[in-house]
Formats: structure tokens, sequence, C-alpha cells
């Protein structure tokens, strides 16, 4: 399917602006989305196990889809959640 389906924005984004794909009925998150990894065997290491993560910018696959400069905070993210886990 092309275009978009869903997508995250800033949290300054003013959802009333934007091309029709953005200010349509899809699924836009503002800020900030928390994953959740359940069913991870002990010792997992977010670090070493999670790579690859990329961006997609823009609405279409044809347009820039860059390494995740932000990638330490989702492996942060899992540390967290595997703290909060074995609590």
């Amino acid at each position: 399917m092309a275009g978009l389906e869903y997508g995250l924005t800033s949290v300054g984004d003013d959802p009333t602006t934007g091309n029709a794909p953005v200010t349509g009925k899809n699924a836009l998150i503002q800020n900030e989305v928390i994953f959740t990894l359940s069913g991870l065997p002990d010792g997992f290491d977010p670090s070493l196990r999670i790579s690859g993560v990329r961006w997609q910018y823009g609405t279409s696959l044809d347009e820039p889809h860059l390494p995740e400069p932000a990638s330490a905070a989702l492996v942060l993210c899992g540390a967290v959640a595997l703290l909060r886990r074995r609590r």
C-alpha cells in the first residue's frame, strides 16, 4: 500500500496543517511511542540484539529512509522495560 498509514509527529506539530495524507483520518501519534517488549529471555541485552532501526521520512517509500540517529533511545527504552519487568 502506498502513502501514509500511520506515523509519529513532533510534540509541537499542529495536526490541522500539512498535506491531505497527514491531516486526514490516518493514525498519527504525537510526540512519543513506547515499545513494550515481552517474552524476552533472561539476560536479553537490547544494545546487542536490536539493530537496523530505520526512520522513514515522508509519506512515500521513495522518500528518504535513514538509519535512526536516536537508536540509543530505543535501546534505553528496552533496558528500562526490562528493569521494570524484573521488579
